[in-house]
């Protein structure tokens, strides 16, 4: 028992030292894991917030049909039965089809969205039971 020690032993010392650092390192786990967190929760708003917003898009009305008389020359074939007017083509076919998958690009959006927030809420749960089973072993251990 030195001087400065307040009558306490080195060995008694030097197992509040090693307890300090196990607590100082457990405080720095949870924060990490807490930083994870709320960087995972940032994700799934940022991820919300986008589906939000394509949900509120309203599907773009159609287009209207095109002057046939913007495609032809003043010098052109008029009387010639090949002399057509343009004919606009959606890119999939029709609308219904294009609507028809977006919605289902829509699900599997909110499915996806559903199944990562289901596994984050199971990992945070995991690691609280594993942060608490530390907990209670650096309490309990002598």
């Amino acid at each position: 028992m030195g001087p400065g020690t307040g009558g306490v032993s080195p060995e008694e010392l030097l197992k509040q030292i090693q307890s300090e650092r196990r607590m100082l390192e457990l405080e720095r786990r949870i924060m990490q894991l807490e930083r994870d967190n709320l960087n995972k929760e940032r994700l799934i708003f940022n991820f919300e917030q986008k589906l939000a917003r394509l949900q509120s898009r309203s599907p773009p009305g159609p287009e209207p049909p095109p002057d046939p008389h913007a495609y032809r020359s003043h010098n052109d074939y008029r009387n010639s039965p090949s002399s057509t007017p343009y004919k606009h083509q959606p890119p999939f076919g029709s609308m219904p089809i294009m609507i028809a998958i977006i919605m289902e690009a829509r699900l599997i959006v909110h499915t996806v969205l559903r199944l990562i927030f289901i596994l984050t809420i199971a990992i945070m749960i995991i690691t609280g039971v594993r942060l608490l089973d530390i907990l209670i072993h650096i309490i309990i251990r002598p």
